[in-house]
């Protein structure tokens, strides 16, 4: 019996990483084929593929594999199949006659020009499939209608101009669904009857989606990505019942958002991008509805001030991006009711002052004001006071225009000898403490791609100790 088991060890251990026919590499149950590494000429031999649980045939250019001629024997416990970058323009049934118990299956960079119902209509456990970068032009009716497992489904960065109606029945279990990178004009939920109770993220970035129009459908969904489009307005009721946590509308022509495009109840979104849009207003209006808001990005537009209590119904918000606009104004009441804010970015802005009623000496945030042409004058010391006291700062205010000709940042100005009625202890005569530069520091890079931070604690307070973990979260965005 003990020369048994010696003699069965020896053969896992010898079976653990060795070739196979001089192409391939098996390891443990994993067979690996690999083209762009080895000459495949032919087609391996799969005598023993009952063995395997993994089969990874990739970047080869054979013509029986592209032509669809290749048959499958039975592997009983395969459940992964990956056959990318072959160049496949038909798929032979055989691959789930044989092995329908297949989970994963991987088809990435082929020349398919459909998807393959036949074949998936066989793999009834399917819980992912990976069609991206094909030739796909269309997907059609009930394409997915009996994979009720299926869980990640792409098919992006194809050729995708029309979905038709019903196209992702069935999928009772996706969480992810990703279409960015195609030619699809119209939203393909419109009307549909889908049961997406489980999704978390959909992806429709980079197509050429021109309207949001209203709609009675309701989803539940947590993420959903529309950069990258030709919308020019979200309608009412166009987003009713998703997405749940974040919405990304960057890089569109966005010049109008209508206040009840979630509906008219409040909506529990906590991320909204807005950047590289048409913009000319703070959509006060729509931001009431979105009392747990946490994150919010409207840089790149052409907003031209913010006006008072524009953020009053967003209590957790914590970050405001409003760089590269044209702000020139802002209300002394503008910033009433955030207590939670942590960073305010109004870089490359037309702000020349801001109002000493505007800061909160016991709110401390980030803040940074780079790019704007301050006045450096009598009237900008409590701002500077404030920027003093709340010990963190970002940037170098430059002086666009100054009372003293040898100053050229609002931090060097004399105030003690040009301005009368200011005490000599007010008087800033250092900043080194708890100042960052931009060297140090550059927010910027978190704004572009909105998302959502874990927790919204009461009495959020931004302390020296806390300051590290927010650059991190900041950096990782």
């Amino acid at each position: 019996m003990a020369v048994r088991w010696i003699s069965l060890l020896l053969l896992c251990l010898f079976r653990l990483e060795s070739s196979y026919q001089d192409q391939c590499v098996l390891y443990w149950t994993t067979l690996t084929c690999d083209g762009s590494k080895l000459n495949l000429t032919t087609f391996p031999s799969l005598d023993l593929c009952e063995e395997y649980r993994t089969l990874s045939i990739i970047n080869t250019n054979l013509t029986d594999l592209q032509s669809g001629k290749i048959v499958l024997p039975q592997c009983s416990r395969l459940v992964s199949l990956d056959l990318s970058f072959n160049g496949i323009r038909i798929l032979n049934t055989s691959i789930v006659r044989s092995n329908p118990a297949i989970e994963m299956l991987k088809l990435v960079g082929n020349k398919l020009r459909s998807v393959p119902k036949d074949i998936l209509a066989g793999t009834l456990f399917l819980e992912y499939i990976d069609l991206s970068r094909n030739l796909i032009e269309t997907i059609e009716e009930f394409s997915f209608h009996q994979n009720k497992y299926l869980q990640y489904l792409n098919v992006k960065d194809n050729r995708i101009y029309t979905i038709y109606g019903n196209a992702f029945s069935g999928l009772e279990s996706l969480h992810y669904l990703h279409l960015s990178n195609n030619f699809i004009t119209e939203f393909p939920f419109r009307d549909s009857g889908y049961n997406f109770s489980h999704l978390r993220e959909m992806s429709l970035r980079n197509n050429n989606i021109s309207r949001l129009s209203t709609s009675t459908d309701r989803y539940v969904c947590e993420s959903i990505d529309l950069a990258q489009n030709l919308l020019q307005s979200v309608d009412d009721f166009a987003l009713v019942g998703f997405p749940d946590t974040s919405l990304r509308l960057a890089h569109n022509f966005i010049s109008r958002l209508e206040t009840f495009i979630f509906g008219k109840s409040p909506h529990n979104l906590t991320a909204l991008g807005l950047p590289f849009n048409l913009l000319t207003e703070i959509p006060t209006s729509l931001l009431r509805q979105l009392p747990k808001l946490v994150n919010l990005n409207l840089g790149n537009n052409r907003l031209t001030r913010i006006p008072k209590e524009a953020f009053t119904s967003n209590r957790y918000l914590m970050t405001i991006t409003l760089r590269n606009n044209y702000i020139h104004e802002v209300h002394p009441m503008a910033l009433v009711g955030l207590h939670r804010l942590t960073a305010l970015n109004l870089r490359n802005n037309k702000l020349t002052t801001l109002p000493a009623e505007l800061f909160d000496p016991s709110v401390q945030f980030l803040i940074q004001l780079f790019g704007n042409n301050w006045t450096c004058d009598c009237e900008v010391y409590p701002i500077l006071e404030w920027l003093q006291k709340s010990q963190y700062f970002v940037d170098d205010i430059k002086c666009g225009t100054t009372l003293h000709e040898n100053t050229s940042f609002l931090l060097e100005f004399p105030f003690e000898e040009i301005c009368s009625g200011i005490e000599e202890e007010h008087v800033v005569t250092t900043l080194t403490t708890g100042l960052l530069t931009t060297d140090v520091i550059d927010t910027e890079a978190q704004f572009d791609e909105t998302d959502i931070p874990n927790g919204r604690q009461e009495g959020v307070q931004l302390t020296p100790f806390m300051l590290p973990l927010l650059l991190l979260f900041i950096s990782s965005m």
